[in-house]
């Protein structure tokens, strides 16, 4: 082997483990930043977990004060419906009279 061929295999080698050295470099500092992205969002969903089941026990506070306004409305309009039959009954009663 020639002198030449030599420092060409040596150029080779050290530019291949350079950059093998800078691939694995950069590899590692990508997993790091994952790493930390992955924490910060852990944290986001726990915040949001308690968030969510906030909203869910007054989405269901809500729930049960419709309810219990809609049994009320109901309670209201058979007392009124009550009233207009008997307020009917007592009109045909003076019409059959008169």
């Amino acid at each position: 082997m020639s002198v030449e061929l030599i420092s060409v295999l040596v150029a080779m080698a050290a530019i291949g483990v350079a950059l093998a050295g800078l691939i694995l470099t950069t590899n590692r500092g990508l997993r790091q930043d994952l790493a930390r992205m992955e924490k910060r969002l852990d944290g986001r969903i726990d915040s949001l977990d308690g968030r969510i089941d906030t909203l869910e026990s007054r989405i269901d506070e809500f729930q049960a004060r419709i309810d219990r306004q809609i049994a009320a409305l109901r309670e209201r309009m058979a007392h009124l419906e009550g009233l207009l039959k008997g307020l009917r009954e007592a009109i045909i009663r003076r019409s059959i009279a008169s």
